[in-house]
């Protein structure tokens, strides 16, 4: 494992200017450039397939939300984007990252916040195990893990 460095919170996600450790083989199990209108459901569908049928239907359901939320953060930022995602079966955990070559960070929403939409992020902290972001040369990745 590779060690990390935490250099600052944005919104709730931890930014981490070095690696991640990692705790899931490379190159991921499910990679799919993203584009456009369908873009959230053509994610869905392939990290769909990754989960094995034993993966129970709140789990399922959880990890296929989250998703659909940092795709769509991902779309809006950039217009296009690229997943990838991993499923270690001896631990039940999922990891999820989507890249995008924006290098605006991702900002949690004010819970009191009026505005529609934009809260995403909530439902991903709130949902999953961890979450962050991971500068690149050019833009960033969003990932979360949950199980």
């Amino acid at each position: 494992m590779m060690p990390h460095e935490r250099t600052r919170r944005a919104g709730g996600a931890r930014v981490y200017s070095l690696l991640v450790p990692q705790l899931f083989d490379r190159p991921p199990h499910v990679h799919q450039e993203l584009t456009g209108k369908t873009a959230a459901r053509d994610a869905r569908r392939c990290i769909a397939r990754l989960l094995p049928d034993g993966v129970s239907e709140e789990v399922r359901s959880d990890v296929l939300l989250l998703v659909s939320e940092i795709v769509t953060n991902a779309i809006k930022a950039a217009g296009s984007c690229t997943i990838g995602a991993w499923y270690r079966a001896d631990e039940g955990v999922v990891r999820v990252e989507v890249v995008d070559t924006s290098p605006d960070l991702p900002q949690i929403q004010e819970r009191s916040s009026a505005r529609v939409g934009g809260h995403g992020l909530r439902v991903v902290d709130a949902v999953s195990s961890d979450w962050g972001v991971i500068h690149r040369a050019r833009g960033k990745a969003v990932w979360f893990e949950l199980g």
